[in-house]
């Protein structure tokens, strides 16, 4: 049978080179931090950040750090009467915008 005598990686230990070195691959996983936080803006306040007087909202989270969001995240979220609900705002470990969803419904 093959195996690493034969330039093929053991079982296992996939290997970043092609057909390896046999040492382990390392995976760098990016962290997550979580910020949730509650918005309640009436249409004609969006409308004055939508038109450009803000194009950041400034929130604080329930853990506490103040959050300066890009108002154009918030487009999908926007009603008739505005923007209202409990978000989270999800960033990597370099804070670092992933994604926005709104918590129930």
């Amino acid at each position: 049978s093959l195996g690493p005598a034969q330039g093929l990686p053991r079982a296992g230990w996939p290997s970043p080179e092609p057909w390896g070195s046999g040492k382990p691959m390392e995976y760098r996983v990016m962290a997550e931090r979580y910020y949730h936080f509650y918005l309640n803006i009436d249409p004609d306040e969006l409308m004055r950040v939508y038109r450009g007087a803000a194009h950041r909202l400034r929130v604080r989270s329930l853990e506490g750090p103040v959050i300066d969001l890009d108002a154009n995240h918030l487009r999908r979220f926007t009603t008739r009467s505005g923007v209202q609900g409990s978000f989270v705002l999800v960033v990597n470990e370099n804070n670092k915008f992933l994604r926005l969803e709104r918590q129930g419904s």
